[in-house]
């Protein structure tokens, strides 16, 4: 079954598919502070290309970085 996690992820992955990269953003800094059911590393890698994608080049460091961190053989 569908959890509101769930429901929050499928709409940033849509907003991050038609490069609205902001609002993707948005939610996928919520899933990241408040839901533990999605992976972590998952986030992150959305949330650094969103923030490249926007020319946020620290912000999108600091969540690649974390990536690479934790699952050092994701090198995407």
């Amino acid at each position: 079954p569908l959890t509101y996690g769930d429901l929050f992820y499928h709409s940033a992955e849509a907003y991050y598919s038609v490069q609205e990269y902001a609002k993707a953003t948005e939610i996928f800094v919520k899933l990241a502070n408040e839901n533990a059911e999605f992976s972590k590393p998952l986030i992150w890698l959305k949330l650094g290309k969103c923030f490249l994608y926007l020319k946020d080049f620290s912000n999108s460091k600091i969540f690649l970085e974390r990536v690479f961190a934790e699952v050092p053989e994701n090198y995407e």
